[in-house]
């Protein structure tokens, strides 16, 4: 899975749409899913974890990456 791209020449990350357009859709690659953008508190990252289901298999969310 793909989350973060840093390019050096421009010392920058790639954006998700980027990431969406080229790697996944070109290289088939799978990219990291964006859940939610923006601000929240822990009380509101503890109700997206609580409240959404995996991708991949059965139950809950394995596990979260905040950038």
């Amino acid at each position: 899975m793909i989350s973060d791209v840093y390019e050096r020449k421009q010392q920058r990350f790639f954006t998700n749409q980027y990431i969406n357009n080229l790697l996944e859709i070109q290289l088939g690659l799978a990219n990291v899913p964006i859940l939610f953008e923006g601000q929240t508190s822990l009380k509101g990252l503890k109700q997206l974890l609580n409240n959404t289901k995996s991708r991949y298999g059965k139950g809950l969310l394995e596990s979260l990456f905040k950038r």
